[in-house]
């Protein structure tokens, strides 16, 4: 039975209507398959109001800070207005009905392959009076040569979960359907785009290479938006996250993962794990006069 309808030239299942009741082997190949045509789905309904509520709650809280308009050295200006912060995985965020959502985590895997990881976990604030983001891919070129990332399957599926409904005049999400199996930037910003809207409890799933661009923020409100990725296992995707780590989690709250659950975070203390630390490194020691940088860098190589 099919339960992904075209709705607004995008990919939508509603969680509430006929994929409510279908098997989860269906549903996942169905919006799965979404992905692959149209390189992008919309779940309606994959997250209850209470949900968002905690997550917002939490984040207006935690991230109160980040709210003036300024330059932070734990996090990434994300262009005209915006600040990016990883997310600590704690309180509500802490729990896998966020980070293996059961509307969602079947449909990554089923793209993704079996022990696939969580590349990053991030909010992106967008304050009022925003400017359109520049359009663009999420990840470079896995070979350098576009032509072959054309027809390769979809090695990360980003996440699109607003904290509040998203509209036209906060602004929703400008994708390119179909553009993750065209070549050419050019081209691709050529073909047809539509605006995503999102209910509040909706999420928007799309193939990292698809073209995308957030809308500008006209509203008199903070904007923040949940913005994950779920990665194939063998791949990482720092661009972005060269000062801060794509997802915080402390070894103590590792253990409370569910062990079904510990291949998404296999990323987090491996041997890459802490690349992020040496690139803060790296940046703080290129402030030094050259004297007491090698200075430095001989007593952290005596280490």
């Amino acid at each position: 039975m099919p339960i992904v309808e075209l709705l607004g030239g995008v990919p939508t299942i509603d969680l509430a209507g006929p994929a409510a009741s279908a098997p989860i082997a269906d549903y996942a190949a169905q919006a799965s398959a979404a992905i692959a045509e149209h390189g992008c789905v919309r779940l309606l309904g994959a997250f209850t109001a209470a949900q968002v509520a905690t997550f917002r709650r939490e984040n207006d809280v935690k991230n109160a800070r980040y709210f003036p308009q300024a330059q932070y050295g734990d996090a990434r200006d994300q262009g005209d207005r915006r600040t990016l912060i990883t997310i600590e995985i704690d309180g509500g965020y802490g729990t896998p009905d966020f980070y293996a959502n059961d509307r969602i985590y079947p449909i990554a895997e089923k793209t993704l392959g079996k022990d696939f990881i969580l590349g990053h976990l991030a909010v992106i604030l967008s304050r009022p009076g925003s400017e359109d983001q520049f359009v663009h891919r999420d990840t470079p070129s896995l070979f350098g040569d576009a032509s072959y990332d054309a027809f390769m399957p979809t090695v990360g599926v980003a996440m699109v979960l607003p904290l509040m409904e998203l509209g036209q005049v906060n602004g929703g999400t400008r994708v390119w359907p179909g553009t993750h199996r065209v070549a050419s930037d050019d081209e691709a910003r050529e073909m047809p785009s539509v605006v995503v809207t999102l209910p509040l409890g909706a999420c928007l799933l799309f193939d990292v290479r698809l073209m995308h661009g957030g809308k500008g923020n006209r509203s008199d409100q903070m904007r923040s938006i949940v913005y994950g990725a779920y990665h194939r296992k063998w791949f990482r995707d720092w661009d972005g996250f060269e000062y801060q780590a794509p997802i915080g989690i402390s070894r103590a709250k590792l253990r409370e993962v569910p062990d079904r659950l510990k291949h998404l975070f296999a990323w987090r203390f491996d041997r890459y794990g802490s690349w992020w630390r040496r690139s803060l490194v790296e940046r703080a020691l290129g402030y030094l006069p050259a004297p007491l940088e090698r200075s430095a860098r001989r007593v952290l190589k005596s280490d």
